[in-house]
């Protein structure tokens, strides 16, 4: 067999990235606290011991007005710019160096004594 070389030209790419801006919307939420009032109704005994177990047997009704703050939700589109990655190719030829072997098909005919047994 004989070894030979060979150069042969290789383009080898690579990836990176680069970022770029890009402006867009992005949908966010603002929240307020908006006040509520109801009317409630209690049941007050004014001649009821504080601690006992017993029920009252008189009911007074009183009107209260109670308030409270409840969180409202309001939608808000606001401009912002973010950065996307953008893939960028980069390639370059190198040169390898390739080994190839040539061998030559040989074609061969023996004999060969076999030995025998004799009944």
């Amino acid at each position: 067999c004989t070894e030979t070389e060979e150069i042969v030209d290789n383009e080898v790419c690579a990836y990176s990235f680069t970022l770029i801006p890009v402006e867009t919307e992005a949908k966010l939420v603002d929240v307020r606290w908006e006040k509520h009032c109801t009317e409630d109704t209690i049941c007050v005994n004014p001649h009821h011991a504080p601690g006992g177990y017993a029920a009252p047997t008189h009911c007074v009704e009183e009107y209260r007005h109670i308030c409270y703050l409840s969180p409202v939700l309001y939608p808000v589109v606001k401009k912002v710019v973010i950065k996307l990655p953008q893939p960028v190719e980069t390639c370059i030829n190198k040169q390898v160096l390739l080994p190839r072997l040539e061998c030559d098909q040989v074609h061969e005919r023996r004999c060969m004594l076999v030995p025998r047994t004799h009944p």
